[in-house]
């Protein structure tokens, strides 16, 4: 019985003490965590170079600059032209800000040539951007140099993207200048000598009439002589008529003409059936 009764308080006794907590293992938990990280990191994209600027002014108005080599190519070379975003944003791309300040913002024209190893077989474009994102030159040749020029541009920020299109690159320069051209001035044309006064005219001079040069004599018109009818042509005994109704050809004896003999006799014609006509009328009358 004293025995069972031992047993049973070294048994209530190690029920009270606590227990060590097991130990965990923690090395499948960091690699897990390393492999997450890593994938996080390639998931993000290769950020394009944003290149050293520079400033264009009157007291700086030429600037020759080198820069290193361009790691990789544009991964939408192929199919896109670079905006200002992806410019800054996408592997392959150098994005160069470029400020412009001058006393005077009109009648100058700014060149930029970009140059890299001729040995190299690479190839790279530029897009020349305003401060809005708005390509307003560019230059994609397959020489191994890309220039553009532009005239009059206004004081303000603009960017450069230098786009490795194709190979490796092994770094390029660029050379930007601002040259003022001159504006156009009219010369005044020199004073000239008042005109001598004409000599004056002697008594057998004559003063020409204005126009008088250019008039014109009408030519005399000659033809040969033409037979008309009428009183003093050589039909006058025909008694020709004039188709207007003018006046007729008379006879040098002063008889009628065929004329009048044609109208007196319809005249007496008309006569005679009138009075025909009223004749058989009265005879009409009396019969009835």
């Amino acid at each position: 019985m004293v025995d069972f009764g031992i047993q049973i308080g070294r048994a209530s006794q190690m029920s009270l003490e606590p227990t060590a907590p097991p130990k965990r293992r923690r090395t499948p938990v960091l690699v897990a965590g390393l492999i997450a990280a890593g994938l996080v990191v390639l998931s993000i994209p290769a950020l394009g170079i944003e290149g050293e600027g520079f400033k264009l002014s009157d007291g700086s108005p030429k600037v020759h600059k080198e820069y290193t080599p361009i790691a990789g190519n544009d991964p939408t070379a192929q199919v896109l032209v670079p905006t200002l975003a992806n410019c800054r944003d996408l592997p392959g791309n150098v994005l160069i800000p470029i400020e412009m300040e001058f006393s005077r913002d009109f009648g100058h024209v700014l060149e930029i040539v970009v140059v890299w190893p001729a040995a190299e077989a690479n190839d790279i474009d530029i897009y020349f951007f305003d401060e809005g994102g708005e390509v307003i030159a560019d230059s994609t040749s397959a020489d191994p140099e890309e220039s553009v020029r532009l005239g009059s541009l206004a004081n303000g920020q603009y960017y450069l993207c230098v786009r490795n299109f194709s190979g490796p690159n092994a770094g390029f320069t660029l050379d930007a200048s601002v040259r003022f051209v001159a504006l156009f001035t009219r010369t005044p044309e020199p004073p000239t000598d008042a005109p001598e006064s004409p000599p004056p005219r002697t008594s057998t001079e004559t003063t020409p009439q204005p126009g008088a040069g250019d008039l014109k004599v009408a030519p005399t018109i000659t033809a040969d002589p033409v037979d008309t009818p009428g009183a003093d042509g050589p039909f006058a005994d025909k008694g020709l008529v004039t188709v207007a109704g003018g006046r007729q050809a008379v006879r040098d004896d002063g008889g009628l003409s065929v004329a009048q003999m044609v109208l007196i006799g319809l005249t007496g014609l008309i006569a005679a059936g009138g009075v025909g006509f009223v004749a058989l009328r009265i005879r009409r009358d009396l019969r009835g």
